[in-house]
C-alpha cells in the first residue's frame, strides 16, 4: 500500500465513503465526491478516468 500524506478538509472526510471515488494513474491522484449514487454520475467520472488514462499512455 502506498500512502500520500495530505491535508484533506473535514467536510470531505464527512461525506459518506460510498460517494467518493479515487483514480490513479503513474503521477495523479484524483478524487470525485458525487452528490448523489446516480449512475450518470459514476459514468462521467470512469470517462474521464478513461481518457486521462489513454492520453498518459
Amino acid at each position: 500500500m502506498y500512502c500520500i500524506q495530505v491535508d484533506i478538509p473535514q467536510n470531505i472526510c464527512d461525506i459518506d465513503d460510498e460517494l467518493k471515488a479515487i483514480y490513479h494513474s503513474k503521477d495523479t491522484v484524483c478524487m470525485w465526491v458525487f452528490i448523489t449514487m446516480d449512475t450518470e454520475s459514476v459514468q462521467a467520472a470512469l470517462s474521464i478516468s478513461q481518457h486521462t488514462q489513454r492520453q498518459q499512455s
